[in-house]
């Protein structure tokens, strides 16, 4: 969807019509404007597909279309996932875990499937920061409860009851049930929902005071009536079903896209060696010592820009008094969004090369601040993904262990695949790692 979109806009220009009443707009302009922040305009029913009835009555954050609900829930948790409420050492000791399998994998000989270890190890790592344990994905090496499967399954079908109409969604759902495939999909999904609801359920009988993980902080909330058990169940299911694979996408993209780019892999490798130069032999880079490191900011920056995790339009309805695009009226009732994996490519923002994979665009002067605003990595306005903390822990930390330890190539002129069914899932990303030797 985002190729097609991109030559599409291409094509016709920044306003394109995606559906009887709906506009694909690619005018980085227009984002200050569809994503404001002061009357924001309100989500269309696409996202209503991603909530849950089954968990709860509430509904979760990412599927809330109501503004004003959707601020009283946000104020109300938004705190639980500021850096300082989140457990570096959650990330460490899943990278870790991460390290040494690959580890083995490398000293065996075989080829992996990175997408597959960098979703295992997301999860692994959703757990350890939320839940406060690891499901034990790296450790046994299998998709523990079928969640990553589930997820792949689930989406092309959840994608396309979005953008269908309210009415069609029943018989879209229906028909799908007849797949097999598909039906083990859903089967999977209850299995995450029974997840959800066994661990609020052990950890608020249990008690488990040496436990540091947000769900715990969530409790806390419940106790002081600021938040009700529904939006707790809710929220330990969004982690489950939505907080890992976004993740595991955008380090596909940063692994990807140096693997693909050897001078750039060259010159962050002799950054980051540089850097643990600096520190005592057996410590690792805090997440505060990794943000300044120039060049692996850029690198991370650049790829989850050329490959964002979502690739399609972020809609939004148009208000009562319309709205201006691209010096043209937008009657009320009209939906329109930005797709990330389109104005990310634009030529006014990013260069004339902006299909290029150029790390260094991100130094030159002020580059970071007026290309930045841009982004759509973790949406915009009032709707910003309230776990980038967690992603940004996971993005930066990563990296940095496995280039220490590991050369990881892939053929050359390889490309990888993606599917593009909202989250622009990588596959078949097989690469051949092997330890390296590395200054002390």
């Amino acid at each position: 969807m985002d190729l097609v979109q991109r030559r599409l806009h291409e094509k016709y220009g920044y306003l394109i019509r995606i559906g009887p009443n709906e506009l694909s707009c690619a005018d980085p302009k227009a984002k200050k404007d569809i994503y404001r922040l002061r009357n924001p305009l309100q989500k269309t029913d696409f996202y209503s597909v991603f909530k849950n009835p089954k968990i709860g009555a509430g509904e979760n954050l990412f599927s809330l279309t109501n503004e004003k609900e959707h601020s009283k829930l946000k104020r109300a948790i938004g705190n639980v996932y500021k850096l300082e409420n989140i457990d570096e050492k959650c990330v460490d000791r899943c990278s870790q875990l991460f390290l040494g399998r690959i580890g083995e994998l490398a000293d065996e000989g075989h080829n992996i499937e990175l997408g597959r270890w960098l979703h295992m190890f997301a999860y692994d790592t959703i757990g350890e920061i939320f839940f406060g344990h690891m499901f034990g994905f790296m450790e046994h090496r299998f998709d523990h409860g079928s969640y990553i499967e589930s997820v792949k399954l689930l989406m092309p079908i959840l994608c396309i009851a979005a953008v269908s109409p309210v009415y069609l969604r029943p018989i879209i759902f229906g028909f799908s049930f007849m797949v097999p495939a598909i039906r083990r999909a859903f089967q999977a999904l209850d299995n995450i929902n029974c997840a959800a609801e066994n661990i609020v359920k052990t950890q608020l009988e249990t008690e488990q005071t040496n436990n540091n993980g947000l769900l715990q902080k969530l409790f806390s909330l419940e106790k002081k009536k600021a938040i009700n058990m529904d939006h707790v169940k809710m929220e330990a299911w969004s982690a489950l079903f939505a907080g890992a694979d976004t993740t595991a996408i955008a380090l596909c993209s940063i692994f990807y896209h140096l693997m693909r780019n050897p001078t750039a892999y060259e010159k962050l490798q002799v950054e980051i060696d540089s850097t643990y130069l600096s520190i005592s032999p057996g410590d690792d880079i805090s997440f505060s010592e990794a943000r300044k490191l120039p060049y692996l900011k850029a690198c991370i920056l650049e790829a989850t820009r050329l490959s964002p995790s979502i690739g399609l339009t972020l809609p939004r309805v148009v208000p009562l008094d319309g709205l201006s695009l691209c010096g043209r009226h937008i009657p009320s009732s009209y939906r329109v969004g930005i797709n990330p994996a389109v104005i990310h490519y634009d030529e006014t923002v990013f260069g004339r090369d902006a299909s290029l994979f150029r790390p260094e665009r991100w130094l030159e002067e002020n580059a970071a601040e007026d290309m930045g605003r841009y982004l759509l990595n973790f949406g915009a306005g009032t709707r910003t993904c309230i776990g980038q903390n967690i992603a940004n822990l996971e993005m930066y930390k990563l990296p940095l262990a496995v280039l220490r330890r590991f050369h990881i190539c892939m053929k050359p002129n390889q490309a990888w695949k993606t599917r593009d069914v909202w989250f622009n899932q990588p596959e078949e990303l097989y690469v051949k790692i092997t330890r390296r030797s590395y200054p002390m």
